[in-house]
């Protein structure tokens, strides 16, 4: 109840006070925002502060205690001489030993060859390389293996490699010249054609089958001839690749039979033919070329072939069936893998 008849005292006391001085004085002074004042000096301060705030400081005892940690330095790395904090730079790439927990300032301690502590560098120019040499992490539990264990190594598929080959050569033809006794067919002309299969394993011998038709030719007194054909088949035997004089040699060897072997004649006296039963043992020595279709081989050969006459037409006189054929020669073939 007061407080309404103050009211109108209070209300006609305060339209008496003259401003006027007040409101001139804000009108020659600049325009201007306390709160925008007060912000600015704040952060001014926080900008130009000349302290650094409380962090603990980390003792040299607990920094050597923590272990280390494999680590590289750049060359040209700043690193700071603890004693007295003389800055060198690094003249080459260095791998050390930094210890695991960094000073109060984010400074590395490292570590020498001798175990003591000399130098430091800032955690920025420090590079870890404990993921790098952390190759292996051995299992909890193991069983040893058995030091005598002899581990068979096999091939889990059997891989057969076609081969064609030509041979041409020169044939000492003993039985034939026995055969006509005829001196002119000691020698005679020979060429073969063969297919090869054989395996691709890691044994040190391959294994594989050959089938070879081959034609020969021998002249005769008086201008006769005698041609020679046979279509054989049989076993072979290849070696792994071996260097002889900085490059890759292999030897071969073929045992191959045919009962389709004959010869026909071309003489004075008449034609006459023979049937025979051939055994031809081959070995060859030959050198590989890697190309787009597998491999390219050239080499030589040497052949002996043993023939058992199988019927006769007319009366002949062999002195020493004992004798054999031999050929001599060099042969192309082409490898397909």
């Amino acid at each position: 109840m007061w407080f309404f008849l103050l009211l109108p005292i209070l209300s006609w006391s305060q339209s008496d006070i003259d401003l006027t001085a007040i409101q001139d004085l804000e009108s020659i002074l600049p325009d201007h925002d306390i709160r925008k004042d007060a912000y600015r000096n704040i952060e001014f301060e926080k900008k130009n502060r000349d302290f650094m705030p409380p962090v603990r400081k980390i003792e040299l005892s607990e920094i050597t205690s923590s272990g280390t940690t494999p680590a590289f330095l750049k060359k040209g790395t700043t690193i700071y001489r603890i004693e007295d904090n003389k800055p060198m730079v690094t003249s080459k790439d260095i791998y050390l030993k930094a210890f695991r927990v960094s000073d109060e300032h984010q400074f590395h301690y490292l570590q020498n060859n001798d175990q003591t502590c000399t130098y430091k560098v800032h955690a920025d120019k420090l590079t870890s390389i404990a993921e790098t040499t952390f190759l292996y992490e051995p299992p909890v539990t193991y069983t040893p293996a058995n030091p005598n264990m002899i581990r068979t190594e096999y091939d889990k598929k059997l891989h057969l490699v076609p081969e064609a080959a030509f041979y041409v050569g020169i044939v000492q033809g003993s039985y034939i010249r026995d055969l006509f006794n005829d001196k002119n067919a000691r020698s005679g002309n020979m060429n073969q054609y063969g297919l090869h299969y054989f395996t691709n394993w890691k044994l040190p011998v391959k294994v594989g089958a050959a089938v070879h038709y081959e034609r020969s030719s021998y002249s005769l007194t008086r201008g006769g001839n005698a041609f020679y054909e046979a279509l054989s088949f049989g076993p072979q035997f290849r070696t792994k690749d071996f260097d002889l004089f900085e490059t890759n040699w292999r030897l071969t060897t073929q045992i191959r039979v045919s009962p389709f072997a004959k010869i026909r004649s071309e003489t004075v006296g008449g034609n006459v033919n023979f049937r025979f039963n051939s055994t031809d043992l081959m070995t060859s020595a030959e050198h590989p070329w890697e190309n787009r279709w597998g491999q390219f081989v050239i080499g030589g050969f040497h052949q002996m072939q043993w023939l058992n006459m199988k019927d006769q037409p007319q009366n002949v006189s062999v002195s020493a069936s004992n004798q054999i054929n031999q050929s001599f020669g060099l042969f192309l073939s082409q490898v397909f893998q």
